[in-house]
């Protein structure tokens, strides 16, 4: 009799427990979300930004200081003419440079048309750390937030675009389907 009454207790605790893993297993876990964050936003990864290498639309001289430190380090070789006040840069990466280089030279559009671009490695972005989940049960959807990392940042993410080594908040919504949770 005793041990028909623990084996009816031992089955009530494992459905009980049953019962509790199901129902929070349509939850968000942070492992899922950290897992579906780095697939979806390939990370660690380089953070790419187009850069100027020549500039020919009579705005350089707003980047001539840019240039001048650039080429300092040994980074590019740059020329610049001047006509009729409008000053011109022309640059070319040196062997130091092209470390950073990720494509060749490209033509801007639109307003940008007389400038030629070179995308450089600006830094590296890595996953910090969930910092909270906020789950709609209703709409079967989850607000995750999140921190990114921005390190190893390069001298033309220091120098062009004035990047510094930190963590910046960011935020995603995921949704419910029946195979799991997914981002949108």
């Amino acid at each position: 009799m005793k041990s028909i009454k623990i084996l009816a207790a031992s089955i009530l605790l494992a459905s009980v427990l049953i019962f509790m893993y199901s129902c929070k297993s349509d939850e968000l876990s942070r492992d899922t979300a950290e897992k579906l964050i780095k697939e979806k936003f390939h990370l660690p990864s380089d953070e790419i930004t187009p850069f100027a290498i020549s500039d020919q639309d009579g705005t350089a001289m707003f980047h001539e200081d840019e240039f001048k430190i650039l080429e300092s380090k040994g980074l590019l070789t740059y020329r610049k003419n001047v006509f009729f006040g409008l000053v011109s840069l022309y640059g070319k990466l040196t062997a130091k440079g092209k470390q950073y280089a990720v494509s060749g030279e490209y033509k801007g559009t639109n307003e940008h048309y007389n400038q030629g671009y070179i995308n450089v490695k600006a830094a590296t972005l890595t996953f910090g750390e969930i910092t909270g989940i906020l789950q709609n049960k209703e709409s079967n959807t989850a607000k995750v937030d999140y921190t990114l990392l921005r390190k190893d940042v390069t001298p033309f993410g220091r120098i062009a675009f004035k990047l510094n080594e930190g963590t910046f908040n960011k935020s995603v919504t995921f949704t419910k389907y029946d195979d799991g949770w997914r981002i949108n």
